[in-house]
């Protein structure tokens, strides 16, 4: 008996008479279709109770920890164990000993720079005891102040000293109170100009500019210069950096005639052959007036270019004698001393010659006693410690000023030689 199927063509038969076969392909996916649809339905409920099954133990175990079971009669209620201890996370400790310190910026150092301007020499030394051990709070705040923007301001004043001759009447007014109008941070500047001018306008002009500005009392400016001095000649005990001889190197175009010498000899500790280079170069343009610091910064400089300039400048006599024996001396504290003293044994000068064999004291020798007295009648004494170019070194310094004595805490004070009245 031929069973009639629901065929999607259009024969009703079991064998399709439209494709020929038994049960068409699309009987077949018909059918299939179906059985999908209800494995599907049939699946749903085994899932379910699947899910539902799995879901007791765990609830089971919560209720059990959050409430457990009461004990049945006879049995002790089980004690709870010790809970386990948890790990410590670290936080951060607010604490203000350990709270990280923040640099200085430049309200806080001018707080600590008060010492520089009474121009006592105790105070002056314990304020660079202070911010020698504070340097690195202090670091960044004194390289920012000592570099400055001290170019700037000396092509100015140059320009208007150069001013002073200018063929023309109003230009050269102009130039006179443009200086005035600069105030302290030029007035040694124009005073060198005032002594040394060639021409008798010049000094006249230059003088006048000095007076009006001692009349203006620029209390700021000149407030301001004592401390870059300060500074600079902290430089000399500061720990060496890259950022800390940068802003030596700018501050050498400072109008100020001292700071420009506290620089250069900080640079004979810190610098090395691009700064000799620069000396150099400053000492044949426009550092005439510095002559002998730059010399004895190049002699204890590191690297060689500085050493090799000042021992061509002895061996060819272009020095003069009293400078050239203290150069030699400088020239033997360092690490190549003897190699470069054997180099000037055969000076045409024979003060250079004698001086480059001579054995110079040194600190590792009997320490003895040195006293200094400065400009203020205060005296410093202590134990010779050496030099380094033109300054000496004291260790275990103490302030003299009348009776009282007072140590400074500081390993050595170095003190340039043409600063000091005696020794």
């Amino acid at each position: 008996m031929t069973t009639k199927l629901s065929c999607l063509c259009s024969s009703a038969e079991a064998r399709c008479t439209g494709c020929g076969a038994f049960r068409c392909a699309k009987v077949q996916r018909q059918a299939l279709g179906r059985a999908r649809v209800a494995t599907a339905g049939s699946l749903i409920p085994v899932l379910t109770a699947l899910l539902v099954w799995t879901a007791q133990p765990a609830a089971a175990q919560a209720t059990e920890k959050a409430d457990p079971p009461p004990a049945k009669q006879g049995e002790s209620t089980p004690k709870p164990g010790p809970a386990k201890e948890q790990p410590k996370q670290d936080k951060p400790d607010d604490s203000p000993t350990t709270a990280k310190p923040s640099d200085w910026g430049a309200e806080e150092l001018d707080r600590h720079l008060k010492g520089f301007k009474d121009g006592d020499t105790l105070t002056y030394l314990q304020t660079l005891r202070t911010l020698v051990e504070k340097q690195k709070l202090a670091a960044t705040a004194i390289y920012n102040r000592i570099h400055g923007n001290h170019a700037e301001y000396l092509l100015r004043v140059e320009k208007l000293l150069d001013e002073l001759t200018d063929e023309r009447w109003e230009v050269r007014e102009r130039a006179e109170k443009d200086l005035i109008s600069i105030g302290a941070k030029a007035r040694l500047l124009i005073q060198q100009h005032a002594k040394s001018a060639p021409t008798i306008e010049e000094r006249i002009r230059a003088a006048r500019a000095v007076t009006a500005i001692d009349l203006a009392g620029d209390d700021k400016e000149k407030l301001e210069r004592m401390y870059l001095r300060g500074l600079a000649h902290t430089a000399l005990y500061l720990d060496g950096s890259p950022k800390l001889v940068k802003a030596l190197a700018s501050a050498l175009q400072h109008t100020d005639p001292l700071v420009v010498d506290h620089c250069i000899r900080a640079l004979g500790r810190h610098g090395g052959d691009d700064e000799a280079k620069r000396l150099i170069k400053f000492l044949t343009t426009e550092g005439t007036s510095h002559g002998d610091t730059v010399r004895a910064a190049l002699a204890v400089m590191g690297g060689t270019v500085g050493r090799d300039y000042v021992v061509e400048q002895l061996r060819t006599g272009k020095i003069q004698e009293t400078e050239a024996v203290l150069l030699c001396r400088a020239l033997r504290e360092r690490k190549d001393g003897e190699e470069v003293a054997s180099k000037l044994t055969a000076a045409p000068n024979a003060a250079v010659a004698t001086a480059a064999r001579t054995r110079w004291e040194s600190s590792s020798d009997a320490p003895r006693t040195v006293r200094i007295a400065l400009p203020d009648q205060t005296t410093v004494e202590g134990k010779f410690a050496g030099y380094l170019g033109d300054t000496l070194h004291i260790a275990q310094p103490v302030v003299v000023k009348g009776m009282n004595k007072t140590l400074i805490s500081m390993p050595e004070l170095r003190f340039a030689l043409n600063r000091c009245d005696g020794i």
